[in-house]
């Protein structure tokens, strides 16, 4: 044997081994995907968001959410309807369209695994730090500011939370 054929042989195997390992990597990127998208998909299809706030603040969150194009099962829970917060497992709630009062009762009517992100957007006011004990406290909950950042949290919600049928 010339080593030119010992070459070409090296060549070869050295061909065949790149390949095998790109087509693993592009298999493997595909599997480490694909999870992530269906539970997205999932979550985007079949999870309703309901949003807790006055008529004027709902229209406003709705509107951030549909423009995005992402969201389409938007609910609305009433001021007057707090109890309905138990039937929802997404939930956005307005901070400002209600009092200490209504705040602690929303949270109670909330489910051990329902998500509840508090949207409070003014900047110029704080939530006081018994009520950000009273929501912290409660497991599945985040406080956000500003209204990309909402969307952010929503979205990673419903990448991080399992989707079980009904």
């Amino acid at each position: 044997m010339t080593l030119i054929e010992v070459l070409n042989i090296i060549w070869y195997i050295t061909t065949i081994i790149t390949l095998a390992i790109g087509l693993y990597t592009i298999i493997a990127r595909i599997l480490w995907v694909r999870p992530i998208l269906l539970r997205f998909w999932f979550g985007r299809r079949f999870r309703d968001i309901a949003i807790v706030a006055k008529n004027d603040q709902f229209s406003q969150i709705e509107s951030d959410l549909k423009s995005s194009g992402i969201f389409k099962n938007i609910r609305s829970v009433l001021p007057w309807s707090l109890w309905e917060v138990k039937k929802h497992n997404l939930l956005v709630v307005h901070y400002e369209s209600f009092s200490k009062d209504e705040i602690k009762e929303i949270v109670s009517y909330k489910e051990p695994k329902a998500w509840m992100i508090f949207y409070h957007p003014n900047a110029d006011t704080r939530i006081p730090n018994e009520m950000m004990r009273m929501i912290g406290n409660k497991q599945n909950t985040s406080v956000v500011n500003f209204r990309w950042r909402l969307l952010n949290d929503i979205i990673t919600t419903l990448l991080t939370t399992s989707y079980a049928k009904k």
